[in-house]
């Protein structure tokens, strides 16, 4: 299995970690693996002001707690997750978010599942 076939993204401070599982993965040491976040998740309906959503895309990529962002349909174009338990790093992120459109933001309370 090559690492291109590998669906997981950690943050850059864990560079040396992913490439060590990577080669665990290769050499099949270990078969899968399952890492769970802690840190609060930040659920934000978004309904963009523009149409450049190449632009936007780009954008989003350059936000490391960005866990994923998805297009919709309903009466939001956007859901994206945010993961962070600093609400400075939230406020400022939201903030510059502000750019591309309106938003509504849900935060979680407690993982269900």
């Amino acid at each position: 299995m090559s690492k291109k076939n590998y669906e997981w993204h950690l943050p850059s401070k864990f560079q040396g970690l992913t490439e060590h599982v990577h080669r665990m993965l290769d050499a099949v040491m270990i078969d899968s693996i399952t890492l769970k976040e802690t840190r609060t998740r930040h659920f934000t309906s978004m309904k963009m002001q523009h149409a450049r959503i190449d632009e936007f895309e780009n954008w989003l990529r350059g936000w490391e707690n960005v866990e994923s962002a998805d297009k919709t349909s309903g009466d939001t174009c956007c859901q994206i997750v945010y993961a962070t338990d600093n609400l400075a790093e939230l406020e400022h992120f939201l903030s510059q978010l502000l750019q591309h459109g309106t938003y509504r933001l849900h935060s979680s309370i407690r993982r269900m599942k």
